[in-house]
């Protein structure tokens, strides 16, 4: 009877450890990738690959993630409150990393019946309610759709020491009325290879730091601006009191452009009497080499 509760054992253990190996849908506060294995995601196992939660972060130990390029809305990573991503690639995501904000839909839609006044009043409301202090380091992102994803309301997201190759559309985006992102010490090219985008493209975002970065063989590096509003949802705030600092430019079309949207023309959202709004941008101590326009400015 004993040997032949030990055989079933052993059964069960060789048919556990020889299985495929399922990734995790919520992830503990340290996940180390098996070491025998690089990770090619399937997108109907679900939209979103890995939901790091609140607090926890996701080691990827020196692997790679392939997203296998599946199409749709196919999010590799989605990070939670305080939760973070490090060590590790990213490659062939619709979106390989997603900021999450937590405020739900049901909230946002009142912006659009509101005056510019009231508008910006919610939004603080909604800020209060959003996610903050995700982080994202040593990741290699190369050939995702897009990057990494700052989504509206959050704060004080912080890239650093990663590096973007061949983003189809950017390497990041921070969305309307996030505030305080970090990117430093990451390098940055060949961004928006199918659509005229720029690596960094900072849309009605707010006191942000660029520091320590190098972009270089792009058509262009960074853009500050206000889009008019999708979704029907008109954006209050423009992309003001950014900071792009300690940073080499080289063989670029454009280093950076500010209120690059200025003389779009409005039409589509109740905001489009406010404009292109982008104030105190400050631009100190860049490098550039072999760039067409250093900086494009606007607002002037």
């Amino acid at each position: 009877m004993k040997n032949r509760f030990f055989f079933i054992i052993v059964i069960y253990t060789l048919l556990v450890g020889c299985g495929a190996k399922k990734l995790p849908k919520d992830v503990g506060p340290l996940v180390i990738i098996p070491v025998d294995t690089d990770m090619v995601l399937q997108r109907d196992y679900i939209n979103t690959q890995f939901r790091v939660k609140d607090g926890f972060t996701l080691d990827l130990n020196g692997h790679l993630v392939n997203g296998s390029r599946s199409g749709g809305r196919f999010i590799c990573v989605n990070l939670a409150d305080h939760a973070s991503v490090k060590n590790g690639a990213l490659t062939g995501c619709a979106l390989a990393v997603g900021v999450d904000n937590a405020v739900p839909l049901s909230l946002r839609a009142p912006l659009n019946g509101m005056n510019e006044q009231e508008g910006k009043e919610y939004v603080i409301s909604l800020k209060g309610m959003a996610n903050t202090n995700q982080s994202v380091d040593n990741i290699i992102f190369s050939n995702n759709t897009t990057d990494v994803y700052i989504t509206r309301y959050t704060s004080f997201t912080r890239i650093s020491n990663s590096s973007s190759s061949g983003a189809l559309k950017m390497s990041v985006y921070m969305d309307a009325d996030s505030t305080g992102s970090t990117i430093i010490d990451s390098s940055f090219t060949n961004c928006g290879t199918s659509r005229d985008k720029s690596c960094v493209m900072i849309d009605g975002s707010s006191d942000n730091i660029l520091t320590g970065n190098y972009f270089y063989k792009t058509k262009k590096a960074i853009e500050l601006y206000k889009n008019c509003g999708e979704g029907n949802i008109p954006r209050w705030n423009g992309a003001n009191n950014n900071t792009i600092k300690d940073s080499s430019f080289r063989d670029l079309t454009v280093g950076i452009n500010i209120s690059s949207r200025k003389h779009d023309r409005f039409t589509s959202c109740r905001a489009d009497d406010l404009g292109d709004i982008v104030e105190g941008t400050t631009v100190i101590n860049n490098n550039y080499s072999n760039v067409v326009s250093s900086v494009i400015d606007n607002t002037k």
